[in-house]
């Protein structure tokens, strides 16, 4: 099994805590099934990056460009601007796409290329 690196247990860490305030948020404030199922989703997701699992990294892959087109579609419809919820979306994507990570998920290594020098 590959060592996690601390990425992947931040990440894993966040989506913890999204989804638990997204499910409690949800609920308090009685929002559609939609936002609950997306809260679930996170948690569901979070349990899969903590154990490395590779279709959690694709799901969370497409959890955060979800987030990030909704808090764009605010921001074009003059909503409230969450740019916290797209900066983190844009960084946790970045790290999600490297190549640590997507070794560690799915246990390829890197393709050497020969120095031409």
């Amino acid at each position: 099994m590959n060592k996690r690196p601390g990425v992947v247990s931040s990440i894993a860490l966040l989506l913890l805590i999204n989804g638990i305030l997204t499910l409690i948020n949800g609920y308090r404030f009685d929002a559609n099934i939609t936002v609950m199922l997306l809260g679930a989703a996170a948690l569901l997701l979070s349990a899969g990056m903590w154990m490395l699992w590779p279709w959690a990294l694709i799901g969370t892959i497409i959890l955060q460009l979800i987030a990030i087109s909704y808090a764009l579609y605010d921001w074009f419809t003059c909503g409230p601007i969450d740019f916290l919820a797209m900066l983190l979306g844009v960084i946790i994507q970045v790290y999600l796409l490297g190549s640590e990570t997507c070794q560690t998920f799915f246990n390829k290594r890197p393709i050497k290329i020969a120095n031409s020098a």
